[in-house]
């Protein structure tokens, strides 16, 4: 459990507002609204694992998923390092889970 079961469905309202300007999917803003607070919560950058569990999927979908983060420029990753994702998106533009 990556410690925030089953809030992405619930918040879901929340990360409206972050899609409009940013020009990505639905799918996309969850996954960007997940990794600051897990960086709070366990003080390290989520694994492939960890957001596998969280969202319930398959991991090639999580890797598809960070890939394509990456490919826009939303987020940051050091190819062989573990735990290197970041988000380079100020705060601000970054929906918050509660």
């Amino acid at each position: 459990d990556a410690g925030f079961a089953g809030k992405v469905d619930r918040v879901w309202h929340m990360l409206r507002p972050a899609l409009s300007g940013l020009d990505i999917s639905p799918k996309q803003a969850q996954y960007l609204a997940f990794i600051p607070p897990y960086n709070r919560t366990h003080r390290r950058t989520p694994t492939k694992s960890d957001m596998q569990k969280y969202f319930r999927t398959s991991p090639p979908s999580v890797h598809e998923m960070l890939k394509t983060l990456q490919r826009r420029k939303l987020i940051s990753r050091s190819a062989g390092v573990a735990r290197s994702t970041r988000v380079l998106l100020a705060p601000h533009e970054i929906p918050e889970l509660e």
